[in-house]
């Protein structure tokens, strides 16, 4: 069974969901990398009332990203196609990104957080309020820390 896991912020009434079957393709996509940084794209959608990102889909990384056990730069190759094909089908959209620190801190790096502003300011991406999942740990060990991205630079953090 698919099971939907729940993160709230104390500051906000928004919340974000992410179905078990991806939490687990997180786990296998960081074991895959390890000792290596990676990351992806989130895929999903927002409640109508706005409250709730649900995240439906999250990425492996694009083959023209570079990793190593410090740095992550995701690349896009074939990004776009899979967000169209996910538009057409479901209605789904791109809600932000996903970044493994392994061994490292469950806070955004200032590169995390400067990217995230630009993508919050980038026309081409549409997402004025980004999400970031912060995965950290080790091999079958991980956590994740989400938090969204506003535009002025500041950040809310969920658990």
């Amino acid at each position: 069974m698919n099971k939907l896991f729940k993160y709230t912020c104390a500051h906000s009434e928004i919340e974000i969901t992410i179905l078990s079957s991806q939490i687990l393709k997180l786990q296998e996509l960081c074991n895959l990398s390890f000792p290596n940084e990676t990351g992806g794209i989130l895929i999903g959608s927002y409640s109508p009332n706005q409250k709730t990102a649900n995240i439906i889909l999250i990425t492996a990384p694009p083959t023209d990203s570079k990793s190593s056990p410090n740095t992550f730069i995701r690349g896009v190759k074939g990004l776009q196609q899979q967000l169209n094909i996910e538009w057409e089908l479901n209605g789904n959209y791109y809600l932000g990104e996903w970044h493994f620190h392994p061994n490292g801190s469950k806070y955004p790096s200032s590169i995390d957080k400067n990217e995230m502003k630009k993508i919050s300011l980038a026309k081409e991406y549409n997402c004025p309020e980004p999400i970031l999942m912060i995965v950290n740990g080790k091999t079958n060990e991980i956590n994740i820390s989400p938090y969204v991205f506003f535009r002025n630079g500041s950040f809310a953090s969920f658990s």
